[in-house]
């Protein structure tokens, strides 16, 4: 065995292993072990399995980060950039009265309904003022200030100290609740004016006594008051 020829390519090993064997023994380890053992090129254990909770945190954390690229939105806007905006201030100029037209059908219908509780002229008073004024057609009968005394036009916004109307020539006006008194008008069904040949209900409805927003005015109750201010 030690007249085996040493291959050039396995000359460093056989010279470590005379180190430590004799040069028989050393050729029979080179020609026996080193040369007919296989060479594992890949890991002899399986690999392990994937943990299953972190492969699905992996592909959330892959699928929202893709979504944040593909369809980035734009963060909604604040109430401070929405009053800076104006986004819910209507342009008067472009407002026209027979796009609200069906808005004042349905709140004579909604104002019929109110009158058909009963109970009387101050009773009507009473809910008509706890009640929705979008879509009634309003007319400023007195005012401290002379010139918006005749404004006729139909409510399409309210807030706590205006009414927005528009005309019937077309164009929007802000009439503020304070020292005014709105009248409004209630017709009759057919049925009631067919049978009892009744006339429109007329309700003045002073607006220094509504000074509230329309959500908070449904759970009050108002009194008569004079308005010496007039």
């Amino acid at each position: 065995m030690s007249d085996l020829p040493i291959p050039p390519a396995s000359a460093d090993a056989h010279a470590l292993l005379l180190q430590h064997h004799p040069p028989a023994l050393a050729s029979t380890l080179l020609h026996e072990k080193i040369h007919n053992k296989p060479l594992a090129l890949h890991p002899s254990h399986p690999a392990p399995a994937p943990n299953a909770r972190d492969s699905r945190q992996r592909n959330r954390h892959t699928s929202s980060s893709s979504s944040t690229t593909t369809t980035s939105r734009p963060k909604p806007l604040t109430a401070l950039e929405k009053r800076s905006l104006r986004v819910h201030a209507p342009r008067l100029s472009s407002l026209r009265y027979g796009t609200f037209l069906p808005l004042k059908a349905l709140w004579v219908e909604y104002a019929q309904s109110l009158v058909a509780m009963g109970g009387g002229a101050d009773a009507m008073a009473q809910r008509l003022a706890a009640g929705d004024l979008h879509g009634a057609e309003v007319e400023v009968v007195r005012c401290r200030c002379v010139d918006r005394v005749g404004i006729v036009g139909v409510v399409v916004k309210e807030t706590k100290g205006v009414l927005v109307v528009v005309c019937e020539k077309g164009g929007g006006k802000t009439v503020p609740k304070e020292f005014t008194v709105f009248r409004v008008r209630i017709p009759p069904t057919a049925d009631e004016k067919a049978r009892y040949n009744r006339r429109d209900m007329v309700l003045d409805l002073h607006g220094q006594q509504m000074m509230f927003r329309a959500a908070e005015r449904a759970g009050r109750k108002f009194k008569p008051k004079p308005m010496l201010e007039l």
